[in-house]
């Protein structure tokens, strides 16, 4: 048996034992383990798998990867287009919520207030009103059109980190 070392956050670690109902740290570790393993593999190891044609198998797999391919550019481009009228210190500041736009509610912005900046309020309503226009889009696409939205963005923060590393002079660059 394998013997390692974990920081697990105390009360993440009280949690899983009460709900394991033991004091044990290793026997709540293994436990959450095993059920990560079960959710993650497919169908519970009492079930056999039923047997269909791999063909048929094959044509569904290749369709769906086909429409998620076309809703994840699709999205991509909504990304993209949020991007244009998004003022650079929101975009920093959604890098701190890994780009999840669902954030943006008063809270956040009343806490990230950018000062200086007068047509925060103006841009952030423009991009909120982006994002429920495109409500009904995302509700249809799921989980796919977000991820999308939300790499394009991404990738755009990316771009400006690289950008402004490889400036001469930077913190970054003169490392």
């Amino acid at each position: 048996m394998a013997k390692v070392s974990v920081y697990v956050p105390d009360d993440l670690l009280r949690e899983a034992k009460e709900s394991e109902g033991t004091d044990n740290t290793s026997r709540a570790v293994q436990a959450g383990l095993r059920r990560l393993i079960e959710e993650t593999s497919g169908a519970p190891a009492y079930v056999d798998t039923p047997h269909f044609d791999s063909n048929v198998v094959n044509e569904i797999t290749e369709r769906m990867r086909n429409e998620a391919r076309e809703i994840y550019e699709h999205g991509y481009s909504l990304g993209i287009e949020m991007a244009k009228v998004m003022p650079w210190e929101l975009l920093d500041r959604l890098a701190e919520y890994e780009f999840d736009l669902a954030q943006l509610d008063e809270d956040t912005v009343g806490r990230h207030a950018i000062p200086g900046s007068e047509d925060w309020a103006d841009e952030l309503g423009m991009i909120r009103d982006f994002w429920e226009v495109n409500e009904k889009k995302r509700q249809r696409y799921g989980t796919t059109i977000d991820r999308a939205i939300r790499h394009a963005l991404r990738d755009i923060w990316l771009a400006v980190q690289r950008d402004a590393a490889d400036e001469p002079g930077s913190e970054a660059g003169s490392e």
